[in-house]
């Protein structure tokens, strides 16, 4: 193993984290048979069925994978490329970006595990036990939704991205720049949600959902060729 064939590890990885990421999406609007007003707690519950619970579990897994634990390597060999300029802060926001990808998984794990099975048992529970399953599934939502991705997870993806955009920039004008908004927008989104300001929250996070795994997908095509050793990455 050298130091190449993690650089064509990571490049690997990022360009295939951008076609599952948009299919979580994907598979998550199929869940809801493509209708918004669903995504409350109890009309989804009532109308997925067995089909959308299917959809509901195979997007939470390719969201894990997509957005979250195929970038791992990517930032990790961003902290080995840009570390030469500045060890400390490249690693603080370099770890910044992996308690990113940590929470997220996290989030789309309990997601994958809990609100399929719900899903399955709302459809033959009584009356009493829909009320209890809605509380539960609304909490669940909340906590991962609200609490690990909006408000944890967008902070520290926020503040990693700004950081390692700024470094980026030096070697990549192009890519730090859009590093850079990718952070504000993150940031931007867990501020709102703390806030409860859903009109910049809400527009914030639609930025982060597209613009999230272009950027991998960018950053994978670019390490598909070595980089100059001046550039802080040996052979």
């Amino acid at each position: 193993m050298t130091s190449q064939s993690f650089q064509r590890f990571a490049s690997v990885t990022a360009i295939l984290s951008a076609p599952l990421a948009f299919a979580s999406t994907v598979l998550l609007f199929a869940a809801v048979n493509y209708n918004l007003e669903t995504f409350d707690g109890a009309l989804l519950l009532s109308q997925a069925g067995t089909a959308g619970a299917r959809f509901a579990y195979w997007s939470m897994v390719l969201d894990m994978l997509g957005y979250y634990l195929l970038i791992a390597p990517l930032m990790l060999f961003l902290w080995r490329w840009l570390k030469p300029k500045q060890p400390d802060w490249v690693g603080f926001f370099t770890i910044c970006g992996l308690a990113y990808v940590l929470i997220g998984a996290i989030g789309a794990a309990i997601l994958a595990a809990v609100v399929p099975s719900l899903i399955a048992e709302y459809q033959v529970a009584s009356a009493p036990r829909r009320e209890m399953l809605e509380l539960v599934f609304n909490t669940t939502l909340n906590m991962v939704y609200g609490g690990l991705w909006n408000m944890l997870e967008e902070f520290v993806a926020g503040v990693g991205w700004i950081g390692i955009g700024l470094f980026l920039r030096r070697e990549r004008p192009s890519i730090g720049i859009i590093t850079i908004i990718l952070g504000l927008a993150a940031l931007i989104d867990s501020v709102g949600t703390t806030l409860g300001i859903e009109a910049i929250a809400q527009p914030s996070l639609y930025v982060y959902l597209i613009l999230a795994p272009l950027w991998a997908l960018w950053l994978g095509i670019i390490l598909l060729w070595p980089l100059p050793v001046e550039a802080g990455v040996d052979e």
